[in-house]
């Protein structure tokens, strides 16, 4: 009844996304996003600046939803050559960051705006 499980050695890291995967990598992402920011504003500032978004945690939410997306976005052009997937990558990081950005500010607004 024993069954010795084996991993296949070639397969790819991202070859089995699940929840648990998804959830680890928005983890991680988050915190060393968070981690960046918080470095940067260090020396940009030379003081410590709270990068930290809604989350209580030291979390950076948009790293960690970016990372996801490109991941599972990334899975359909592992057939294409390495400069298309870079500059698919470079594109859609920018345009998320400013979309994400953009709500962001909005939601501020809107809370600052309609605050009793």
């Amino acid at each position: 009844m024993n069954k010795k499980q084996s991993y296949p050695v070639n397969q790819p890291i991202a070859s089995g996304i699940n929840f648990y995967m998804l959830f680890w990598i928005f983890v991680i992402f988050s915190v060393l996003g968070f981690a960046f920011e918080s470095f940067a504003n260090l020396i940009e500032f030379g003081h410590f600046h709270n990068r930290q978004g809604l989350l209580y945690l030291p979390f950076s939410q948009v790293y960690g939803i970016g990372a996801i997306i490109i991941i599972i976005t990334t899975r359909w052009l592992k057939k294409r050559s390495l400069l298309y997937l870079y500059v698919f990558c470079c594109l859609f990081g920018a345009v998320f960051e400013y979309a994400f950005s953009y709500i962001e500010a909005v939601t501020i607004m809107l809370c600052k705006r309609f605050a009793v």
